[in-house]
């Protein structure tokens, strides 16, 4: 009872301290509490922002990291952290480094901004453009025992690339890191593209956790051939041929083989004297469009012991158009060229008529404008030059047929 009774009296002593010191404990608690959610109000501590752009025109990037501001308000107590927002506004920025005013977006009533800091900021905007790069592949490893590996195989092997103009400048290819550590048989793997500058160092915006460059596709298909240990190989042309004929009135443009080179393995010996490989020829009777033929190994003529490396893929491209046609132009213009001083052309040259050939598409657009005919009176003297020879330049696709007959008279000039 003694002990009840100490106790008791322990408690009571400055009991209203006690009751006052809990109560102000808990008011400070609360108050922590609350800063976690809303921001002070009060001009003598400031709300700290993480600054965010606006209307930035899709033709440009951003090129500076954004820094975070210190926002002073008056007003409301109350006031959420979520109903504020700092900004630039960039829609009528400009390539190059400018500053811009630092602008808020307030959703609570009953808000003023009293200051800002800083109250503008300097950004560095930057003109997008795109640039088609090749795709290199960087292998690491050794192979497992007993084996190597082939040249990779990249499709496609190059990519369209979007970001700054001054981070494509300096990109001269997209990479992709690859491993062959204790590898036995062919990879075939899909991997995303990196972008790496002259001396081989990542391209980075401002923020490296965000993607500047993009790469269209993103990611490649790649193929490494494994082939056993101690056989050669060799990159090699290859050679198309065709049978029959195309539609009527349709010529083959063009037969071409897709990649026009491949990866062969085999004894060195056998290699040395091998120049070209020939693919087995495709057929393009009555053909009347392009066509792409699948070219499989057994249409390869390979000697005894030599292989395409695995996951080779071949395509034969048959470009089919329309056959070539004959048109006359007229009133075409001949010039004399390099004539010696105190000489004129008399009679003037004139107008001619001139047979052509080209495609349909070709020729149906064909102007006398577009036809350049001119004589070479470079050493002439005064006099007259039957059938002069005559030069010409033409648009692509367009042959001459005929060669006009052109008669020059060279005269002393009169003053």
């Amino acid at each position: 009872m003694g002990v009840l009774r100490n106790l008791g009296h322990i408690f009571k002593r400055n009991l209203g301290y006690k009751i006052a010191s809990v109560f102000f404990g808990l008011l400070f608690w609360l108050w922590v509490s609350y800063q976690g959610i809303y921001g002070s109000s009060s001009e003598g501590q400031p709300i700290t922002m993480q600054l965010v752009t606006k209307g930035l025109s899709r033709d440009l990037v951003v090129m500076s990291k954004l820094p975070s501001i210190k926002v002073y308000l008056r007003g409301n107590t109350a006031l959420n952290v979520k109903d504020l927002s700092a900004y630039v506004d960039l829609s009528g920025g400009t390539v190059g480094e400018h500053n811009y005013r630092v602008e808020m977006d307030i959703l609570s009533t009953g808000i003023e901004v009293s200051k800002i800091q800083p109250a503008n900021v300097s950004i560095k905007l930057d003109l997008v453009e795109e640039k088609v790069v090749p795709v290199a592949v960087n292998i690491s490893g050794s192979p497992g025992d007993g084996f190597s590996a082939g040249d990779p195989i990249v499709k496609p092997s190059a990519v369209n690339v979007r970001g700054p103009s001054t981070l494509l400048s300096l990109l001269e290819k997209a990479t992709i890191e690859l491993s062959v550590a204790g590898v036995t048989e062919t990879m075939q793997i899909n991997r995303p593209v990196l972008f790496r500058d002259k001396a081989g160092k990542p391209v980075y915006g401002p923020d490296p956790s965000v993607d500047i460059i993009l790469a269209s596709p993103n990611n490649v298909e790649v193929i490494v051939p494994m082939q056993p240990a101690g056989l050669a190989s060799k990159k090699i042309p290859l050679q198309v041929t065709s049978t029959g004929t195309p539609a009527k009135d349709r010529v083959l443009r063009s037969l071409s083989a897709v990649p026009g080179s491949i990866q062969i393995w085999g004894p060195a010996e056998s290699l040395q004297d091998i120049e070209f490989i020939l693919i087995e020829p495709v057929d393009i009777t009555d053909l009347q469009e392009d066509r792409a033929f699948p070219v499989t190994a057994d249409m390869l003529s390979l000697p005894k012991g030599v292989s395409v490396a695995t996951g080779t893929k071949l395509t034969v491209l048959a470009q089919i158009g329309s056959g070539l046609n004959q048109k006359t132009i007229s009133e075409v213009v001949i010039f004399v060229k390099n004539i010696s001083t105190g000489l004129d052309v008399d009679p003037a040259l004139p107008s001619v008529d001139v047979s052509v050939q080209g495609t349909s598409e070709v020729l149906n657009f064909l102007t006398a404008e577009q036809l350049q005919l001119w004589i070479d009176a470079t050493g002439l003297t005064a006099g007259n030059y039957p059938n002069c020879k005559v030069y010409w330049q033409l648009p692509p696709g367009v042959e001459i047929v005929s060669v006009p007959q052109v008669n020059l008279n060279l005269k002393p000039r009169t003053t």
